[in-house]
C-alpha cells in the first residue's frame, strides 16, 4: 500500500485520498471517530458502514482498494491506517494508505 500521511484523531478534518487511477475517497475524522464520507465506488458499502472509533475497527472500500483501520493501545491513543495493507503508524496519529493498483471490481466485505 501507499502511505498518504499521518493525522491525529484529536483534530477534526477530512482527508482526501485521490489515487493515480482517479479513484477518490474522503475520510473524515470528527469527535474521535473516523468515517468514509465519500467514495466514487459503485456499491457505497464503505460510506454506509458508518463511523469507527475502537482499536482494530475497520472500514473497507473494496472496489477502490482502500482500508481504514484504527490501531492503538487505548482510546485517545490510536492510529488510523487506510489502504490495502501496511504497518501501523505512531500512536495518536492517522495514517492514510491506499493501493493505486487494480480496476473497478465491485465487491463486498463479509
Amino acid at each position: 500500500g501507499r502511505l498518504y500521511g499521518t493525522y491525529p484523531l484529536s483534530e477534526d478534518q477530512t482527508v482526501e485520498i485521490i489515487q493515480e487511477n482517479g479513484h477518490h475517497n474522503d475520510i473524515t475524522i470528527k469527535d474521535g471517530q473516523v468515517s468514509m464520507t465519500f467514495s466514487d465506488c459503485r456499491n457505497q458499502i464503505c460510506v454506509a458502514s458508518g463511523a469507527i472509533s475502537q482499536t482494530k475497527d475497520t472500514i473497507v472500500c473494496l472496489p477502490n482498494k482502500v482500508v481504514v483501520e484504527i490501531i492503538g493501545e487505548k482510546p485517545g491513543d490510536v492510529d488510523i491506517i487506510t489502504g490495502t495493507s501496511g504497518p501501523a503508524g505512531a500512536a495518536g496519529a492517522v495514517g492514510a494508505v491506499s493501493s493505486a493498483e487494480g480496476g473497478d471490481a465491485d465487491g463486498a466485505v463479509s
